[in-house]
């Protein structure tokens, strides 16, 4: 899978998604793993290690294409500016930067695009991150 296999889920939004060597760059600083995916990193990681806040389960509003519920617990939860940089990764060669507020108001499209334990990154922060979880929980984690 690239980033042309994706794209069209984002049509007439601000986001952009990284090329490879971009998306390894910001793997490398953030993620810190060798491994290209959530599921194959070490058990000393710090996502591994985090600590980790469930914050809701996320399944039923993505079928019912609700998108407000979460929207507003984010909000609630997650003390992050809406114009923060994040970047939604799917692994260590697939990775889309949009802003904070974008993703919030349309994180159904992005999981519509992967759901399998995608991570949520902020650029101004190498110690929390957002994972969905492939059974429906959005985990809040911070280091």
């Amino acid at each position: 899978m690239n980033t042309s296999d994706l794209d069209y889920y984002f049509d007439g939004l601000d986001v952009k998604a990284l090329n490879h060597k971009e998306s390894e760059k910001i793997w490398d600083l953030h993620i810190k793993s060798k491994h290209p995916s959530y599921f194959k990193l070490e058990d000393t990681n710090w996502l591994i290690e985090a600590n980790q806040v469930s914050v809701e389960f996320w399944f039923d509003d993505f079928n019912n294409n609700c998108s407000q519920r979460i929207h507003s617990l984010l909000d609630e939860n997650i003390d992050w500016n809406s114009s923060d940089v994040v970047y939604y990764t799917l692994s260590k060669y697939l990775i889309y930067k949009t802003t904070w507020n974008l993703f919030k108001a349309n994180w159904i499209k992005f999981l519509e695009c992967e759901d399998d334990c995608p991570i949520l990154i902020n650029e101004s922060s190498k110690s929390e991150a957002i994972i969905f979880t492939p059974l429906g929980e959005l985990r809040y984690l911070k280091w």
